[in-house]
This record gives C-alpha cells, sequence and structure tokens, in this order.
C-alpha cells in the first residue's frame, strides 16, 4: 500500500511540476506581449495593420510638414513621440502593439516617398519571445528592408536596436532572448549599413549588463517615462542628421 502510494504521490508530482512550468512559460510570453497566440488577439493586430494601411493611403496627415513616420511594435506606439520632441518634428506613428516583424513590414508596402520626411523603426521583440529564432528574424528584416530601399530611396531610414528585456533570478527563457537580441542587433547594424539605412544602439542607454535596467520600465519589456526619456536623444541626434544630409 505504501508503495502505491508513493507511486501515485511521484505521479502527481511530476504532473505538477509540469503544469507549473507550462504555466511560468505562459506567464512569460504573456508578459513579453505575445498574447497574439489568441485567436481572437492575433485577429485585432491583423485588423489594426490593415486599417493603417489604408488610413495611410487615403489619409493626408494633419501636420502640413511632411511627417517623421514611426513604425514598429508597442515600444514605437507607447512611445508619445510629439510631445517628447516639442513638435520639432511632425510625427505619425504607426506603431502596433503585439506586432511582429512581417507586420512592419506589410504596412511598409503602403509608404511612398510623399508621406515621410524620416521613417524610425523599431521590431522584432515579439517575435524572438514567440519562439522564432533570430535568423528567421532577419529574413523578415531584409525583406522589410528591401521594401523601405524600393518605396522611399531616398528617404532617410533609422533602425533602432531591439531592447532587452529584464529578468528575475533564474529566468533562463528571459535570457536566452537577451542573448539573441545581442547577436540580432549585430545583424541589423550590419544589415542597415548594407542598405544605407542609420542603425542606433539604444541599449547602452536602457541596460543593466544584458538587461533593461528595472528602473526604466514598469513591466520588465516596456518603458515607463523614464526609459523613453533616456532614447528620445539619441533618436532626435540620428533624425537631425540624417535631415541635414
Amino acid at each position: 500500500m505504501l508503495k502505491k502510494i508513493s507511486i501515485v504521490l511521484f505521479g502527481t508530482g511530476w504532473l505538477l511540476f509540469l503544469a507549473l512550468a507550462w504555466f511560468s512559460r505562459v506567464q512569460i510570453l504573456n508578459k513579453l506581449g505575445i498574447h497574439r497566440n489568441s485567436t481572437d488577439n492575433a485577429r485585432t493586430v491583423d485588423e489594426r495593420v490593415q486599417q493603417t494601411t489604408q488610413e495611410l493611403a487615403k489619409n493626408p496627415w494633419l501636420d502640413q510638414r511632411l511627417p517623421v513616420i514611426f513604425l514598429g511594435d508597442s515600444h514605437m506606439e507607447m512611445g508619445n513621440w510629439y510631445v517628447t520632441y516639442r513638435g520639432r518634428f511632425a510625427v505619425r506613428n504607426l506603431g502596433i502593439s503585439m506586432s511582429r516583424i512581417s507586420d512592419s513590414g506589410y504596412i511598409a508596402k503602403s509608404i511612398k516617398a510623399d508621406h515621410a520626411s524620416a521613417v524610425v523603426l523599431m521590431c522584432g521583440i515579439n517575435d524572438l519571445a514567440a519562439g522564432r529564432t533570430r535568423e528567421e528574424c532577419l529574413e523578415d528584416y531584409q525583406s522589410l528592408f528591401e521594401t523601405l530601399k524600393k518605396n522611399v530611396p531616398t528617404t532617410p531610414v533609422v533602425i533602432l536596436s531591439l531592447m532587452p528585456v529584464s529578468r528575475g533570478l533564474g529566468d533562463s527563457s528571459k535570457a536566452e532572448i537577451n542573448r539573441t537580441v545581442s547577436r540580432l542587433n549585430s545583424d541589423l547594424k550590419t544589415e542597415s549599413l548594407k542598405y544605407g539605412f542609420t542603425f542606433i544602439d539604444l541599449n547602452p542607454q536602457v541596460q543593466i549588463g544584458i538587461e533593461l535596467n528595472p528602473a526604466l520600465t514598469f513591466d520588465g519589456l516596456h518603458l515607463n517615462s523614464r526609459g523613453y526619456a533616456a532614447i528620445a536623444t539619441p533618436i532626435f541626434q540620428a533624425l537631425v542628421t540624417t535631415k541635414k544630409q
């Protein structure tokens, strides 16, 4: 009887361990913004991408100046760029939360030379957190770069590095993501030079070691006001420099 009870408890313990491991993985992905695994949320992102491309094609921008387009994921969408730069640039924010590199590539197909005075791009963390490899991300980036080079050949394009995430003690999943972020950023710097784009490494402003500085984020991924203040200056300097060229 004791032997049977021990076997049952041992089996139950393994089931509990596996359940906790699965739950922890889901929590990590959710915290990183990968709610797109849900069919409803995936549909929401796709609908927003479609809506953005339609509006870009039909609607003139409110500011009479040619706008700077900020394109990418939640890091871009959540930035209050117009206020940050005190109206120095006519900003059109096309960032979409939970979007991936391919979504930015789809939107980029609708960007024309008369739509933007410059394009600022940051995306990819959602792809990595969803399990896509560095090679797959780089392939999508190369396709996106090809689109931008074709559609806006003389418009300055600024590529922002992916930022790492904060992680708890022993959180190996996020540690691996941060290592991949570092390697992918090296690839993006090389590719940006090939296409004549400006690459800006934001990580000296936001990271401690290879992690996102906890003081600059409210959830381990998204920047708080201090975080946006930290990256605002290098982006501003890049835009001013590219506009002078």
